[in-house]
C-alpha cells in the first residue's frame, strides 16, 4: 500500500511539475491540460498491471480532465462534445476487463462517463433526433450490462435512458400528463427489468 501511495504522489507531482513547466513555456492552458492528464494516464495504464489499485485510479483521474481538455481545445460549444465521453466511457470499460486492479472502479467510472454524454447530447439544442440518439446511447449501455451482469453500468445506462425518454416527451407532446405516464411507465419498465436482471445471478464484481 505504501508504494502504491508513493506512486500516486509522484504521478501527481509529475504532472503537475509538467503543467508549471509549459505555463512558463506560455503554452495554451487547454494544452497544458491535455498534456499533463496524458503523461499521468500514460504512467497509469505503465503500471496498472502491476499494483494492486493505484494503476486504476490514476487512469479513471486523468481520463476526464484529458477529454475536458480536448473538448475544451477543438470541440467547444458543439453538438459533438458530450459523445467525446462516449468514448473515454467505452475506453474505460473496455479496460476493465484487462487483469488489473479495481475492475469496477474503471467499469462504474466509463458506465458514469457514457450515462452524462447520453443526457448531455439529449438535452442539447430543442430537436428531436438529439434525445433519440441519446436514447440508443443509453439502450447500448443499458443492454451491454445487462449481458454482462455489471449491475453499475445497468443502474447507470437505465438513469440516462429515464432521463432521456423525458427529454424526448418533453419534446413530442404538450400535455405534462403524457410526458409523466411517458417517464414513468419507462421509469417503471428499467426497475423491474434491473430486479430481473439482478435475480438471474451474482453481479460480476
Amino acid at each position: 500500500v505504501l508504494g502504491e501511495c508513493v506512486i500516486a504522489v509522484s504521478t501527481t507531482a509529475f504532472a503537475i511539475g509538467i503543467g508549471v513547466l509549459l505555463d512558463i513555456w506560455s503554452v495554451h492552458e487547454d494544452y497544458i491540460l491535455i498534456i499533463a492528464a496524458l503523461a499521468a494516464l500514460l504512467i497509469g495504464v505503465a503500471v496498472s498491471f502491476r499494483t494492486t489499485f493505484i494503476g486504476t485510479i490514476i487512469i479513471v483521474a486523468a481520463t476526464q480532465p484529458f477529454m475536458a481538455g480536448i473538448i475544451s481545445e477543438y470541440l467547444a460549444d458543439t453538438s459533438a462534445a458530450p459523445l467525446v465521453f462516449v468514448l473515454s466511457g467505452t475506453a474505460l470499460i473496455w479496460y476493465s476487463q484487462r487483469n488489473i486492479g479495481l475492475q469496477f472502479v474503471a467499469r462504474g467510472a466509463g458506465a458514469v462517463s457514457i450515462m452524462f454524454a447520453a443526457i448531455g447530447f439529449s438535452t442539447w439544442e430543442n430537436s428531436i433526433w438529439h434525445p433519440i440518439v441519446g436514447l440508443v446511447i443509453a439502450a447500448l449501455l443499458f443492454a451491454y450490462g445487462a449481458s454482462q451482469l455489471h449491475l453499475e453500468i445497468v443502474a447507470a445506462g437505465g438513469f440516462s435512458f429515464t432521463v432521456a425518454t423525458g427529454v424526448l416527451a418533453g419534446r413530442l407532446f404538450d400535455s405534462t400528463l403524457a410526458q409523466g405516464i411517458s417517464v414513468i411507465g419507462v421509469g417503471a419498465l428499467i426497475v423491474f427489468t434491473s430486479i430481473a436482471i439482478s435475480r438471474k445471478g451474482n453481479a460480476v464484481t
